[in-house]
């Protein structure tokens, strides 16, 4: 039996969504500020992700984009945070594709920095979002290999924040 969240995520997705009707795609943002944002990235996001083939696509970056605005409206957040770090979370992956090698999230913040120059953010926003991209794929602790507590500590210090948390569910 699907939960509510998936029925709601199936729902938003079944017809898939328009980049044509902002509003639309923004669904679940109220926020006109966040709206503008969005509209602001979207034809440099729309340009750096049009010939993805890995499944890390426009679309996948809408789903991830309502499904981190949906659980932020439930559990809480900074909107423009939540949604701006989960429509750039993957820029990593095109940078993987261009170079032909594993390209980390972290590595890939410089070229993260040059898309939230075209925002009016402050740098505290910036920041957060940078470190929400940074820390968005951390699934498993056991697999870093961590041997004292003061470390595990810290890295679920990262993973439990809370805009972490929501890119880290809505990228699933």
């Amino acid at each position: 039996v699907p939960s509510d969240f998936q029925k709601m995520i199936d729902e938003h997705t079944k017809e898939g969504l328009s980049f044509e009707n902002e509003k639309e795609y923004m669904q679940l943002a109220s926020d006109e500020v966040l709206l503008e944002y969005i509209k602001k990235l979207k034809p440099y996001v729309e340009e750096y992700f049009k010939d993805d083939y890995t499944g890390h696509d426009l679309g996948h970056l809408k789903r991830t984009l309502n499904n981190a605005l949906y659980i932020c409206e439930k559990e809480g957040g900074d909107p423009v945070v939540v949604a701006v770090s989960a429509y750039l979370h993957d820029i990593h992956r095109i940078m993987q594709n261009e170079e032909g090698k594993f390209v980390s999230p972290k590595e890939s913040l410089p070229k993260v920095r040059e898309f939230l120059m075209v925002l009016d953010l402050t740098e505290e926003q910036k920041d957060k979002i940078c470190f929400c991209i940074e820390h968005h794929e951390l699934y498993n602790w056991n697999d870093n290999n961590i041997s004292d507590l003061d470390a595990l500590e810290q890295e679920l210090k990262k993973y439990f924040d809370l805009p972490v948390s929501i890119l880290n569910d809505a990228d699933a």
